[in-house]
């Protein structure tokens, strides 16, 4: 190295593995600059800086964990609870991949709450006792994450005629959301994907009707014999006959 200076340490490094209650994180070392003050400048700065004290580089080093393999519980309370700063991919790259192991329906039955039932007739229930949203952080992630799910990746939730799913995600910003972002983004997805099935409905051509009998179709193109006018019954000649020889009285 150059005397007097030291190197430029690399930003992130690779560290290992750590597995914690079964789950696999990746470690990596993330160091970042620090605010450095040459030794020969004072308090408020009088000085000039020593151009061999501004060599040194000072910087503070932070453990940064990813997680890279764990149960499907474990990887829905990291959609929850995790730390953004520590893994700001981690949501959008699990809800870019979690089709290939897990149903919609699945994980959503990890990921919401139960939604309380309604209070009785005349009874007002206090904000306090039903966990007000701006105060609850695990609801605010969950409607955090249904946001960016309806928003990257709707088609997740086209499960025709009922749409299922969406109406889980309905119901629940229903109750944790009402009015919010995220609510209406769900109810704009449900009229999109009903709007869709109508105008697909009135596209699709009249179906064929099933082909008839051969011997049937046969009847049916048979021209009718029309009565000619003026025909009667030919009468046997024994019945002449006999009328004629009958005795008159």
């Amino acid at each position: 190295r150059t005397a007097g200076k030291e190197l430029a340490l690399a930003p992130l490094q690779d560290w290992g593995e750590e597995t914690e209650d079964g789950a696999v994180y990746s470690v990596s070392l993330r160091r970042q600059r620090s605010q450095r003050r040459s030794p020969a400048e004072g308090p408020g700065g009088s000085q000039a800086p020593s151009p061999i004290a501004n060599t040194f580089l000072h910087y503070r080093t932070s453990k940064v964990r990813v997680l890279r393999a764990a149960r499907l519980e474990r990887l829905v309370g990291e959609l929850v609870s995790g730390d953004r700063e520590q893994d700001p991919s981690f949501v959008p790259a699990f809800l870019a991949t979690y089709r290939t192991f897990v149903p919609t329906a699945r994980l959503l039955g990890f990921l919401l709450p139960p939604v309380p039932p309604p209070p009785p007739p005349g009874v007002e229930i206090k904000k306090t006792a039903v966990q007000d949203l701006s105060f609850n952080k695990n609801l605010r992630a969950v409607v955090s994450v249904l946001g960016s799910w309806l928003q990257d990746h709707p088609q997740d939730f086209r499960d025709p005629p009922a749409h299922s799913d969406l109406g889980s995600v309905r119901t629940f910003l229903g109750w944790a959301a009402p009015g919010s972002a995220e609510a209406q983004k769900a109810e704009k997805l449900l009229e999109d994907f009903l709007e869709e099935a109508e105008r697909e409905q009135e596209e699709e051509p009249p179906q064929d009707l099933p082909e008839l009998p051969k011997l049937l179709t046969q009847t049916l193109q048979r021209p009718a014999r029309r009565k000619r006018k003026g025909s009667c019954l030919k009468v046997p000649s024994s019945w002449t006959s006999a009328w004629t020889r009958w005795p008159s009285s």
